[in-house]
Formats: C-alpha cells, sequence, structure tokens
C-alpha cells in the first residue's frame, strides 16, 4: 500500500556516521584498524587520494572503505562533513526544489522497509544493513532517478536499464516527475530490491 502522506524520515546518516561506521569495522574486515591502515598509507608515501584509494584496493581493501580510509589521510571534501539533512537542501534547492515531495515519498517508503537513509553530494543512497540497494537522485531540473540494485532482472515497463546513475551494480531506474509516480509498482520493485540486498 503506497503511502499517501509520507512521514518524516527517520534520522538521515550524514558521511561522517558513514566514515564512523567504517572505521569502527576496519578490523574485522580488513585485518587492520584505521590507525594501522594510516600508517600503512602514509609509509607508502602516495601523492593524493585516488593514488591512496587505489593502493588500499591492491591490498584487498574493497568498496568504499579505500576512499574513505584515503580521505582520513587526505583530508575530507568539505560536502563530507555536513549533516544529512544540509546534503538533501543542497540536492534539491533552486530549480529542483519541486522535486523535493517525490524524494520524500521514495524515502518514506524505504524508511518503511528498514533502509538505511545516507545523503551524500548530490544523490542519496538507500542501504539494508547489508549493502546499498538503491540511490535517490535529482538527475535533472525536472526528473528524479530512483535507482535500484535488481541484478539481472531485465527492463519491463516503467522499469528501465539505469546507465551512468550511481555505481555498476545500480542497473535500474524508475524516472520519477511527481509524487504521484511513486505508486504501487514503485513500491514493489523498492521492496524486491531491498529483499535482494538484504
Amino acid at each position: 500500500m503506497v503511502l499517501k502522506e509520507p512521514p518524516v524520515a527517520s534520522k538521515l546518516k550524514s558521511p561522517a556516521d558513514m566514515f564512523e561506521a567504517i572505521a569502527r569495522r576496519l578490523k574485522d574486515t580488513t585485518g587492520r584498524s584505521l590507525e594501522e591502515w594510516t600508517e600503512a598509507l602514509r609509509a607508502a608515501g602516495l601523492a593524493d587520494v585516488d593514488a591512496a584509494a587505489k593502493w588500499l584496493q591492491a591490498q584487498g581493501v574493497t568498496g568504499g572503505r579505500a576512499r574513505t580510509i584515503a580521505q582520513h589521510v587526505f583530508g575530507l571534501p568539505d560536502w563530507a562533513t555536513a549533516s544529512g539533512e544540509a546534503l538533501v537542501d543542497g540536492q534539491y534547492a533552486g530549480a529542483k526544489a519541486a522535486l523535493r515531495p517525490v524524494y520524500e515519498r521514495v524515502v518514506a517508503l524505504a524508511s518503511a522497509l528498514g533502509a538505511s537513509v545516507e545523503p551524500r553530494k548530490t544523490y542519496t543512497t538507500l542501504s539494508t544493513p547489508k549493502r546499498q540497494f538503491a540511490i535517490v537522485q535529482a538527475t535533472t531540473r525536472a526528473r528524479v532517478d530512483l535507482g535500484l540494485r535488481l541484478g539481472g532482472t531485465p527492463p519491463e515497463g516503467r522499469l528501465e536499464p539505469a546507465k551512468g546513475l550511481g555505481n555498476e551494480y545500480i542497473n535500474r531506474r524508475f524516472a520519477l516527475t511527481t509524487p504521484d509516480q511513486v505508486d504501487a509498482e514503485v513500491e514493489a520493485w523498492l521492496k524486491r530490491a531491498y529483499d535482494l540486498n538484504a
């Protein structure tokens, strides 16, 4: 059942919250703590975040952890220290302000599933406890894209291929222009993406 009036979204996770969570789990996921990786990076004498992230990936540090560790050493970008609320305000400022109700409706549905809502500079990640399963992005002044991680699911109907939206795992999308388009079909696919990645 699609929500008619979305409730206020639960507390948004900021990039700083994400960084803290990654730092807490580093020893378990990589065998080294943040301090140990920081020391190893400094000893490697790398020039910048990109070089450090590539070096870390070569050491077996996967996903966003490599970039997060590299940014810890070389400095976080300004947006990474902003609150989740400030990041969403920035995503839907100016000409994109009219799209905010579309975002709110998608986030309300995702929150009802138990998703973690994690704003970034230009989009918002929706995650299960295991991994990212969707992103919400005001791609143009007139459209919000809901990108979904659906594996080998073929496109059908309004569910389109998602080229250049998020990472390579986000492979399908809904192009949404009004809150009414966040309907039972979108809700069902959002739940399917959540379940496939839980």
